[in-house]
């Protein structure tokens, strides 16, 4: 009653993957629970103290004085040169979607859906949502190696002994459907291959998460979005290509005072970004004014 929800809703949020207990809090902009606070004879002041607080730091809106510009311009001033090398660091492809990057120093080949064999894979629980470092923080420590020329990735794991071989052959079988979640919003449909019951045996004890699968993008199927487009793209959130720049990079961290509390290291928050072309440029912010990135003879536009 509080949410508002008809039964057509509920069951569609079931159909969506969405159960009791899990990180889905919205689906197609509508909430799918509610938080109870049971306040009881041991209750102290301090308890209701700090859920005010949360409450007041994470969801009250305030007026908030706008420093003025001269500081803005003296603390954010950027230098822009026309010029200026350009270099191209690293290439990372995430073959599994939200687990860790390959990364490559060499060369890589392209495809029409982006870069060979990125975000290619991705795991789905048993309900057939697709499991992201949002409810999964682990997958982050699934590290994938890839052998082009004896196509099979190696998963490995930590405090897992055994080193997981997957072949990547072109013939695919037993096809089955999941649901491709982003930012909590579960919609587009992927079709996919299921790796069977090995490669789930060792996701799901790697994972300490029963029922896991591994599914392969069947390339001969578009991707369906929740618009109803179709668009020949790998499981990436939107673009064929995310790149970050070092140099921006480090700018940033001197601006989070947080982050050099942590003392985070460079690679370690470039790697958030989670970005297949790394950059490095001599001035900080200059490809926010580029229209085009041509690397060799490979070019493309950014969105």
């Amino acid at each position: 009653l509080l949410l508002e929800l008809s039964d057509d809703d509920v069951k569609r949020h079931f159909q969506a993957g969405h159960i009791c207990g899990d990180a889905h809090d919205l689906i197609d902009g509508q909430p799918t629970g509610s938080v109870r606070i049971s306040v009881g004879y041991m209750t102290q002041k301090s308890n209701l103290d700090a859920v005010l607080n949360m409450l007041e730091q994470c969801y009250v809106r305030k007026r908030i004085s706008p420093p003025e510009r001269s500081k803005i311009v003296q603390d954010y001033k950027i230098d822009r040169p026309q010029g200026g090398g350009i270099w191209l660091r690293e290439i990372c492809i995430y073959p599994i979607k939200s687990a860790a990057a390959f990364k490559i120093t060499t060369q890589w080949p392209l495809t029409s859906r982006g870069l060979k064999l990125d975000r290619e894979w991705v795991i789905v629980t048993a309900n057939g949502v697709a499991l992201t470092q949002k409810s999964e923080p682990r997958l982050c420590m699934l590290r994938p190696v890839i052998d082009l020329k004896r196509k099979i990735m190696l998963l490995s794991f930590p405090d897992v002994e055994k080193v997981l071989e997957i072949s990547y052959p072109e013939d695919r079988t037993t096809a089955k459907t999941a649901t491709l979640c982003q930012t909590k919003v579960c919609g587009d449909r992927i079709e996919g291959f299921d790796y069977g019951d090995e490669v789930s045996a060792w996701l799901s004890d790697a994972l300490d998460t029963p029922g896991l699968r591994l599914l392969r993008q069947n390339h001969a199927v578009k991707r369906t979005f929740r618009n109803g487009e179709t668009k020949e793209i790998s499981l990436a959130n939107q673009a064929q290509y995310l790149m970050v720049n070092r140099t921006s990079v480090r700018w940033l961290t001197e601006k989070v005072e947080d982050w050099e509390d942590q003392q985070y290291s460079e690679a370690a928050v470039v790697d958030r970004f989670r970005a297949n072309l790394v950059i490095e440029t001599e001035a900080s912010l200059v490809e926010n004014d580029w229209t085009k990135l041509k690397i060799g003879e490979c070019a493309s536009k950014p969105k």
